[in-house]
């Protein structure tokens, strides 16, 4: 009997030796845990280890692994409970080196300082959040910042010390306690700085918190609010289509710029297609190369005036170019795509084009166009009904040095009356009028097979490839000759553009290689 009640006694014993114990600490993935409530099972992070890199996902549980010994009683087979993570301690990552943090959607508070002096440039902070402790950002590099909806308070200096903060989103339609003056939560030096973005209609209330001096402040990121990603300055344009221009660039951005087709609107989660660029956009900034995507639409007036820029890769998708949009730069090539329908006036003054060919979709092309292109020497229109022009004048579309004389055109078949001998007729006075066969016929008799090593055009019928072009999508020059074979064993992978030269016609593809 003595016997059993000694086993007992030590059993019950060895069971209390492995009772879990708030207070307890882990270690799991370099983050280091503090068991704050066994019922439910909950942590906070008390400290974390560079060795983890700068890059941290804190996550939303934690179930103890094989390394991760708990301190105090609980022992080993503690390892197979889930903790729910739920509040960041006091200066838990700081000084710790971090470029970029997830925090989860379960924890509520953050506590003071515990992401101070680190290199942070953008931090979201999640809806389950309530409590931002005193210094918990101070010393970072953060140039935007999302604030939860669930925020009730935010501590002094809690944002200081980040002099490149210009975006803050406030999603909580009460706004929370801050700090002013002394303790400024932003930082009394940083506000005149930060363009505030609140809830629709609580513009007052967030002035009457206190949430004040700030550069700008608005409902929202509604009708023609504009926000700054990566150097580019957009626009927003459609609310219900979720659609943006751009408007200005940062040229410390440098001098190559590839626009995106898509573009998450800053200090919000929102994602914008960019379907346009907007007057004077680039104007007078000095660029040699730019891309814009196949999801922009419309290019508009003085766009890339005066850049210099030496190549475009213009969309597939563009309907209008506005006026005097690359005037005066350094373009000698460009490429236009179906579905182009107008040019505008001085659109392409002042290059360096020795050639131009407009797709079939084209009906207008402005005053000056093309005009002082000394270099262009062959002009082609796929259209059956000839855009309109302007003949004759100093507003030629097509004047180089005061006439046409020196330009080839070449036109559909059977359409010379319309462009060149009709009475009225604005196509006239070039060196030579070629005739071409329409674009489906050109199309259909010619075959272009690519492979891993060569590019083979393959053509029917009386038709004779003059030459061929290949560009990268920055618009350079990658290849050119005459043969009908095209080695592209050089080359790397990717998306080009061909450009065939057919004593008939041309005919300009997309090739992936």
């Amino acid at each position: 009997m003595k016997k059993q009640l000694l086993i007992l006694i030590t059993l019950c014993i060895s069971i209390m030796s492995y009772a879990q114990t708030i207070g307890d600490t882990f270690v799991d993935a370099f983050i280091t845990y503090e068991i704050t409530s066994l019922s439910p099972n909950r942590v906070k992070v008390t400290d974390y280890n560079t060795a983890g890199g700068t890059d941290v996902v804190i996550p939303n549980s934690v179930t103890p692994n094989s390394s991760g010994r708990v301190s105090g009683s609980a022992n080993t087979n503690n390892r197979m409970i889930t903790y729910i993570v739920t509040s960041i301690g006091n200066s838990a990552f700081q000084n710790k080196g971090l470029t970029s943090l997830f925090i989860p959607p379960n924890v509520t508070s953050i506590g003071n300082g515990s992401f101070a002096v680190n290199d942070l440039t953008t931090v979201t902070i999640p809806d389950s959040v309530t409590s931002i402790g005193n210094q918990s950002f101070i010393s970072n590099d953060l140039t935007s910042l999302i604030l939860g909806n669930g925020l009730t308070s935010i501590g002094g200096n809690a944002f200081d010390l980040n002099s490149t903060l210009t975006c803050v989103n406030s999603k909580a339609t009460t706004p929370p306690t801050i700090f002013t003056g002394n303790g400024d939560t932003f930082g009394a030096a940083n506000r005149a700085n930060i363009d505030l973005l609140v809830p629709v209609g609580t513009n007052n209330t967030y002035v009457a918190a206190t949430w004040t001096g700030f550069k700008t402040i608005q409902d929202g990121l509604d009708l023609n609010s504009q926000f700054l990603v990566n150097n580019i300055r957009y626009k927003v344009t459609s609310v219900v289509n979720s659609t943006v221009s751009v408007i200005d660039y940062d040229i410390s951005g440098g001098s190559v710029v590839n626009i995106p087709a898509t573009v998450i609107g800053a200090c919000t989660s929102e994602v914008f297609n960019v379907t346009g660029i907007a007057d004077s956009a680039f104007a007078n900034l000095t660029l040699t190369n730019a891309t814009v995507p196949d999801s922009v639409t419309s290019i508009g007036n003085f766009a890339f005036s005066n850049t210099g820029i030496i190549s475009i890769t213009l969309s597939n998708t563009l309907t209008t170019i506005g006026n005097q949009a690359f005037q005066s730069n350094n373009l000698s090539s460009v490429t236009f795509f179906d579905g182009l329908i107008s040019i505008g006036d001085y659109a392409f003054q002042g290059n360096q084009l020795s050639s131009v060919t407009f797709p079939a979709s084209v009906t207008s092309i402005g005053l000056g166009a093309f005009r002082t292109n000394m270099p262009l020497a062959s002009v082609t229109s796929l259209a059956t009904i000839p855009p309109t022009i302007t003949t004759g004048g100093v507003n030629d579309t097509f004047d180089i040095g005061g006439d046409r004389s020196g330009i080839d055109l070449t036109i559909p078949t059977s359409t010379e009356g319309l462009y060149v001998t009709d009475p009225g007729a604005l196509w006239i006075n070039f060196n030579s009028v070629i005739l071409n066969i329409s674009d489906f016929e050109l199309v259909n008799d010619i075959k272009i097979i690519t492979s891993e090593t060569e590019i083979k055009i393959i053509s029917a019928n009386t038709v004779n490839l003059q030459s061929y072009g290949l560009y990268n999508m920055t618009g350079a020059k990658v290849l050119t000759g005459t043969d009908s074979v095209i080695p592209t064993i050089a080359l790397a992978s990717g998306v080009y553009i061909l450009k065939l030269d057919f004593t008939e016609g041309t005919i300009i593809k997309k090739i992936a290689k």
